[in-house]
């Protein structure tokens, strides 16, 4: 199939203008950390856990301080994430989902 040269035109600039764009925004880095509650981090509160690097970050960094999943154990609360719908809507309520 053959583009016609306008639609072309139109797609490069376009794409153009988006890479553009792109460049003006922040990167963002999303950290998801497994099996960690909330005072598990130094930058939380922690003297048990050494996590100096997670400190710096956090202290240059936007830090949101209140969040919510969707499970309380990882599988389910991963797959929450990643599909962007409630686990229960698709049957991954727990970890010890019987493989079908």
């Amino acid at each position: 199939m053959k583009l016609p040269r306008q639609v072309f035109l139109f797609l490069v600039s376009f794409f153009a203008l988006i890479n553009g764009w792109a460049q003006d925004k922040p990167n963002i880095v999303f950290i998801l950390s497994d099996d960690a509650g909330y005072a598990d981090f130094g930058f939380q509160g922690s003297k048990e856990f050494k996590t100096p690097e997670l400190d710096k970050f956090a202290k240059n960094s936007v830090l949101f301080t209140q969040a919510y999943v969707s499970a309380a154990v990882c599988g389910p609360s991963r797959a929450g994430l990643l599909t962007g719908k409630y686990q229960q809507k698709f049957g991954f309520e727990e970890n010890n989902v019987p493989m079908v």
